[in-house]
């Protein structure tokens, strides 16, 4: 349940904000404020995965499918989309946020976050790290571990499969738990139906060879033959023959999400220091033979991360690991205190696609958000 916040605790609480937002301001970004109620749709179609059963649903008397705000980030796009600002922005935000905790329960917690939006390349991307390890400096925060990860690794391999966006979206919301083994229930059941499709590999390579509207011809003429004169009418053939080639590329889409499975767990024990991890990840984007730009881009980032730490935390490259929500596009972070149970301040990533699907301009952007109470929390411990 939302916790009460008594004097002491809210003076601290608000005392560690006005700090943060301080920072913030030094660097050159303005505070904006969002609805605490948004339309349902703005958060649904992009999130995915966990992040999707965690946000808070609802109609309100007028029939409307609204959401409580379980974030920042998409309000922040959708502003974005209705105003076309000038770019490149720089903006920061304060507030509350409601999601569902595992048990169904309500839980509330308070953000303090930025965007940077009109900006592309590492430069951007350093920008942003190094204003998170200045606002972690302000909150007293050590023996951190910031941890990195770059989206476009299997984004890359996805684009060579041909998967379709929503299946990507959903992959990458639930990549921890591909990576680790753990299908999540949807696509269990998803890959269940599509392994229905059968075995007709030779089949399927001669429907290949000539074309989706040969294929379709094709099939057609064999199903006439089968049936006879008379025997079925032309629209039933033609729907049979339609759903024999769906059920065929089913098959093939069977294949590309297994090959998209066996190479996230194969990215899960790539973690640890940058010099460990990158080696053994560039052979195996090259046994894939997947573009490594996302990796170098990775390793050039990593060599410029020194201001961030300053002596209070370390870097970890972990390619297994997402930030449950589908719309992230690039790098991502995450960052926490491994001592004992993982408390976690907070996270971002790269979301190039976002602001443009929420129909605004094209547009690179960038951000993060950290948890205030667990601020609080490890400041204290």
């Amino acid at each position: 349940m939302p916790r009460d916040w008594l004097p002491t605790d809210l003076r601290r609480r608000r005392a560690l904000e006005d700090r943060l937002a301080a920072v913030f301001e030094a660097a050159g970004y303005a505070g904006v404020d969002v609805p605490v109620v948004e339309p349902a749709d703005l958060y649904l179609r992009k999130f995915g995965g966990q992040a999707l059963a965690r946000t808070v649903v609802f109609t309100d008397g007028a029939g409307r499918r609204l959401s409580v705000r379980p974030e920042f980030t998409a309000s922040v796009v959708r502003i974005l989309a209705e105003q076309s600002p000038a770019l490149p922005l720089r903006w920061y935000y304060l507030g509350p946020v409601v999601r569902l905790g595992p048990d169904g329960g309500v839980i509330e917690f308070h953000q303090a976050g930025v965007e940077l939006v009109g900006m592309a390349g590492p430069d951007a991307d350093a920008e942003v790290l190094e204003l998170l390890g200045r606002a972690l400096a302000e909150a007293g925060i050590r023996g951190f571990q910031l941890k990195l990860n770059h989206l476009g690794i299997i984004l890359g391999l996805f684009d060579k499969l041909g998967l379709a966006e929503p299946l990507t979206t959903f992959f990458i919301a639930s990549l921890d738990e591909v990576a680790a083994g753990n299908l999540p229930p949807e696509l269990a059941r998803y890959l269940e139906e599509l392994a229905e499709a059968g075995e007709s590999d030779g089949l399927r390579e001669v429907l290949a060879a000539v074309g989706p509207e040969g294929a379709r011809r094709l099939v057609l003429s064999v199903l006439e033959s089968i049936a006879g004169p008379g025997r079925t009418g032309r629209r039933d053939l033609t729907a049979i023959a339609d759903r024999l080639i769906r059920r065929l590329n089913l098959a093939d889409e069977l294949s590309a999400l297994r090959t998209a499975a066996d190479f996230a767990r194969r990215l899960n024990p790539l973690r640890g220091p940058a010099d460990q991890v990158f080696p053994e990840a560039g052979r195996l984007l090259a046994e894939f033979q997947l573009d490594p730009a996302p990796l170098e881009s990775l390793r050039e980032l990593v060599g410029r991360l020194g201001s961030v730490l300053s002596g209070r935390g370390e870097v970890v490259v972990d390619l297994g690991f997402s930030r449950g929500l589908g719309y992230y596009s690039g790098l991502i972070f995450e960052a926490a205190l491994p001592t004992g149970p993982e408390l976690r301040l907070g996270g971002g990533g790269r979301y190039d696609g976002l602001i443009a699907e929420l129909g605004g301009p094209p547009a690179p952007a960038i951000g993060f958000s950290l948890t205030v109470e667990n601020l609080l929390s490890a400041a204290e411990g």
